[in-house]
């Protein structure tokens, strides 16, 4: 199992009071996380190194610091490293979207497990259920395997279309998977509690994660120094055609 006592959700009316509310586009923030809340921010994925351990990982901004670029809400890989791909090619050539800098690139569709752990108690600390939390799995991750138990119970459970990507979405502990060491693998694309106060989304292909909540918990994600989260507005466009400003 993904996480000890997490339990495959199987009744649609449990989802009811969210599947309307993904109301925009691919590029907008209502299609990853749904409309409704009051404030929103995206934590950028780490570029981990790709040369081993003994290279810790580095933050935009200190990529930033030798490029020239810019960090802002809507900033994109490819633009902070000068990657050769443009808005006009990046269809095409989509590879250099996340093309090392220096032996660096960020992790796509994941929060890696040290951002995630991080990210996890933050929001154990701003929901009245942690231990009554959704998460939800892109059916498509190769790391999933739906029939040996080994991830989930060995049943196919029901696909959900949570933000434009059908999902497995299951039930259990944030308490109890904040605790553990290391975090179980993958962790989730999509993620909320019982009384709905917030709502994470890692959408597959991009590299940074979704947070909508109030603005309490956005400011407690945005100040802590080993996250590099930023305010999204509503009108903030995730793609790489974005990144209007490098």
């Amino acid at each position: 199992m993904w996480v000890e006592g997490a339990v495959p959700v199987d009744d649609p009316t449990e989802l009811e009071w969210l599947l309307p509310r993904f109301t925009g586009t691919h590029r907008q923030l209502t299609m990853h996380v749904p409309e409704g809340y009051p404030a929103h921010c995206r934590i950028l994925h780490r570029p981990d190194p790709q040369g081993g351990p003994d290279r810790p990982p580095l933050r935009w901004a200190d990529i930033a610091a030798h490029t020239g670029a810019i960090i802002h809400a809507g900033v994109q890989w490819h633009r902070l490293i000068g990657s050769a791909t443009t808005d006009s090619d990046a269809g095409t050539r989509s590879g250099d979207l996340y093309a090392e800098w220096n032996g660096y690139a960020p992790s796509t569709g994941q929060l890696d497990t040290t951002q995630f752990h991080i990210v996890a108690d933050i929001l154990t600390q701003h929901t009245d259920t942690a231990d009554d939390v959704f998460f939800g799995f892109w059916e498509g991750n190769g790391r999933i395997n739906v029939n040996d138990g080994t991830f989930f119970p060995k049943v196919d459970p029901p696909r959900f279309r949570l933000g434009g990507r059908e999902q497995i979405v299951v039930r259990g502990d944030l308490s109890a998977v904040s605790c553990v060491r290391p975090v179980p693998w993958p962790t989730p694309n999509a993620m909320w509690p019982a009384d709905r106060s917030w709502y994470l989304a890692t959408e597959v292909d991009f590299d940074s994660t979704i947070i909508a909540g109030d603005q309490t918990l956005i400011h407690d994600l945005i100040a802590h120094p080993e996250l590099e989260a930023l305010r999204a507005p509503l009108d903030l466009d995730l793609t790489c055609y974005g990144d209007t400003v490098n």
